[in-house]
């Protein structure tokens, strides 16, 4: 069994609640700081700001299911960035140094 954030729980955490879920919070976030420190994590998360228009409309005249599904994709770059405690700005300088 897991717990909303993918980590295994035992049945008797979850029934005791014994699971630390602020815990496992900080642990997702240093997993998520990992992931996407050094170059290529900076370029992987840049590409993923693209690829899931972090920086651009998700409208999309005249389809609203495809407004709706890049929606759902920047939500994911969105969950991302407040897992790594970074804001729009702090994207667009990580975006300048990386395009010298």
């Amino acid at each position: 069994m897991s717990d909303s954030l993918g980590y295994a729980v035992s049945p008797e955490e979850e029934a005791s609640g014994e699971a630390d879920k602020e815990e496992r919070t900080e642990a997702l976030m240093a997993d998520f700081l990992t992931a996407f420190s050094g170059p290529s994590g900076e370029r992987v998360l840049l590409y993923l700001s693209a690829y899931c228009y972090q920086t651009r409309s998700c409208y999309d005249r005249g389809d609203p299911y495809s407004t709706t599904f890049r929606e759902g994709r920047r939500d994911v770059m969105l969950e991302i960035m407040r897992y790594l405690h970074m804001d729009d700005e702090a994207l667009f300088r990580l975006s300048s140094r990386h395009s010298r």
